[in-house]
């Protein structure tokens, strides 16, 4: 009898399906990882970064957005990033407590980035595109423009609405990794919708405003779905602002 139980139960197993293509696709198109577990987060690269991804980790959420696995709503650390002294050191503006109370996807970047630049460019020039883009021009020390084809991680990447964007781009990212082959530059962004921990990557009803992680297509013409939020692009790459950093002791 034990014999003939195993036999069922080995062709039981047998039978049983495999991984299928389409979950093995849900990769970043960059490796072979399934679904990229939070593990795979690299965790190392410039420091910046790693803050990024660390905000991302703990899972901020906009005021108001419905939590979803590890992601929640948490206004006081918006607040810092806009008004804190690693922040762009806002302080006279109002504690931020509402969703579109500020565009803060200059000032996320600000605080990922630190000490590592100037307090006083972090006020001035990272909270607006127009003034990445003037300083740029100006030959401002410490910061250069380039094409979104020189992107490296950690570089600050300004996109531009593809319909009604402003010439000097719309939102402020930053760099997580490229794709040149799929033309997709991976991104960790603040202020923006986009895949957060604990939700199903590639599923847009999972979604949320906050710390996100998403793609942005490198060229206009090119506005494949995201294969990271499952969201449509509806912006594109426009230009590699990068900094000079300092050493953090």
């Amino acid at each position: 009898m034990g014999t003939i139980l195993a036999r069922i139960a080995a062709a039981i197993t047998a039978r049983q399906p495999g991984p299928s293509g389409r979950h093995l696709a849900r990769s970043d198109a960059l490796d072979q990882q399934a679904g990229e577990p939070e593990a795979h987060l690299p965790v190392q690269g410039p420091a910046h970064l790693v803050r990024a991804l660390a905000a991302w980790r703990e899972g901020i959420l906009e005021p108001g957005q419905p939590p979803i696995g590890d992601a929640t709503r948490k206004p006081e650390r918006i607040d810092d990033m806009m008004r804190g002294p690693l922040g762009s050191g806002w302080a006279w503006r109002p504690a931020y407590r509402k969703n579109g109370q500020a565009a803060w996807c200059g000032f996320f970047a600000a605080w990922c980035l630190g000490d590592a630049i100037p307090s006083d460019d972090r006020a001035r020039i990272m909270p607006s595109t127009y003034r990445l883009q003037q300083a740029a021009a100006a030959h401002h020390p410490g910061l250069a423009r380039l094409s979104p084809t020189d992107a490296q991680p950690g570089d600050i990447l300004v996109v531009r609405n593809a319909r009604d964007g402003k010439a000097w781009g719309d939102h402020i990212t930053i760099v997580e990794r490229v794709d040149p082959v799929g033309g997709l530059i991976h991104t960790v962004e603040g202020n923006a919708r986009g895949w957060v921990p604990g939700a199903r990557m590639g599923v847009a009803e999972d979604c949320r405003e906050g710390v996100i992680r998403r793609t942005r297509p490198m060229r206009p013409g090119l506005m494949p779905p995201c294969p990271v939020s499952g969201l449509r692009q509806s912006a594109h790459a426009l230009a590699i602002y990068r900094w000079t950093l300092r050493e953090v002791v």
